[in-house]
This record gives structure tokens, C-alpha cells and sequence, in this order.
């Protein structure tokens, strides 16, 4: 089975797609920062957020890598055993596929709020195969950004997803 996911992310390297992640809503950056135990004033205080010249409540810098999985608002019907999305950011994978976080880095660029519209995009930049301690796995690399609908770059980020 590795060898036709090798071949499938083989043939998506340096393809690149963009979707909307949608509006950010005040709702959704609260809860998020309540469940990651953020107390600062902007992440969970409008008053406090536009004392500080935001327009809103501010997103935490991790907020929108963890929206941009295709999971973060699929149903519970249509994930994987692992909570990836059984549709995936990368296409339908096999529900035996487990997907595994390999690495990350994020370059902030610009403060996101609520209200703001954001698109997200991806690049296949490298795929590789590899003996892991349980068997072949698949290295995916990709480089990742995130842009306010009108055009301001808020986020670079560079992955390596792992699949086994």
C-alpha cells in the first residue's frame, strides 16, 4: 500500500492549492484559547484587545495551523481512527493510513482576529520513503501559508507530515 501513496504525493510535489478556511468568528478564538488555557487579555477579552489598537478578539498564533486541517470542521462520521479527515488536506486516504506530525515551523507575519476572512495554501515540496521502527512510512514535506482575503500574508508555515 506505501508504494501507491509514494506515488500519489509523488505526483502532487510542486502542485499548489488554495481554499477558504472562511470568517473567523469571536466564538471560536475564544473557545480555542479557553481549551489551551490562555489567559491573556486579547485572546480572551474584546475590551482588552481593542485597548490594545486590535479590531477584535486576537486569534492565538497557533489558532489557524490548526484550523487549516481539513478535520477541524468535518463531522465525527467522516474521520479517520487517528482524527484526521477521512476526505484529508492531502486527498481520500486509506482508513489503515495513520497520519503523524513529524515536524513544524510557523512564521507569524501579522496579528489575526476575529472578523477576518483567511485562505489557506499548500505546496507539496518533497515526499520520500523511509523504513520507521514500525514498518515503511512516508515522509510528506509541505510548505504552507495563510493569507486575510484581502491579500495580507499572515502565516508561513513548513510541515513534515509522516504516514504509516
Amino acid at each position: 500500500m506505501l508504494s501507491w501513496l509514494v506515488d500519489h504525493f509523488a505526483d502532487q510535489v510542486g502542485r499548489h492549492r488554495r481554499r477558504e478556511l472562511g470568517t473567523l468568528d469571536r466564538r471560536s478564538l475564544l473557545r480555542y484559547a479557553v481549551a489551551c488555557g490562555e489567559t491573556d487579555a486579547p485572546y480572551v477579552d474584546v475590551a482588552a484587545a481593542r485597548e490594545l489598537g486590535y479590531p477584535d478578539l486576537l486569534a492565538l498564533p497557533n489558532y489557524l495551523a490548526a484550523m487549516s486541517d481539513d478535520a477541524a470542521d468535518a463531522a465525527d462520521s467522516d474521520l479517520n481512527v487517528d482524527g484526521t479527515s477521512a476526505l484529508g488536506r492531502f486527498g481520500a486516504l486509506p482508513p489503515e493510513v495513520t497520519v503523524l506530525g513529524g515536524s513544524e515551523t510557523l512564521r507569524f507575519l501579522a496579528p489575526v482576529h476575529a472578523g477576518m476572512s483567511v485562505e489557506h495554501g499548500i505546496h507539496v515540496v518533497g515526499v520520500t520513503s523511509r523504513q520507521g521502527s514500525d514498518g515503511r512510512e512516508l515522509c510528506l514535506v509541505t510548505f504552507e501559508d495563510e493569507f486575510s482575503v484581502v491579500g495580507e500574508l499572515v502565516l508561513l508555515a513548513r510541515r513534515t507530515v509522516v504516514l504509516r
